[in-house]
């Protein structure tokens, strides 16, 4: 999320390139990158500020088009599956934050991606 497009892209092949058979990867993706530079994001702001972060996530984030990395990866040799972010926060005995600052995300995901034979 934090690369233009030919550079998410760019880096994907580079990663691939130097990756071994059941070689693995993993980010996360949003669906909504706008909530990173409209009203939504002030949540956040001040959240991360509680947290002794300052931070403006707009800065941080491409927000434009760009492949789905789930669907780049599998046309590239990668098997790959998706998690809800709340199903991992389940799986590893956390409680998913359920707050205004976590919903204005919509839903976001973890992928994991291993490189096939």
């Amino acid at each position: 999320m934090y690369l233009p497009p030919e550079a998410q892209n760019r880096l994907l092949d580079n990663i691939a390139r130097l990756s071994a058979p059941g070689s693995r990867i993993a980010t996360e993706q949003l669906p909504d990158m706008s909530a990173f530079s409209d009203q939504r994001s002030r949540a956040w702001l001040q959240r991360w500020r509680q947290y002794g972060l300052n931070v403006d996530g707009s800065e941080l984030v491409w927000d434009g088009e760009r492949s789905n990395v789930g669907e780049y990866l599998t046309t590239n040799g990668w098997r790959v599956s998706v998690h809800p972010a709340e199903e991992l926060y389940a799986a590893n005995g956390f409680e998913f934050p359920g707050d205004e600052a976590v919903a204005s995300f919509g839903s976001f995901d973890y992928l994991i991606a291993e490189m096939k034979a």
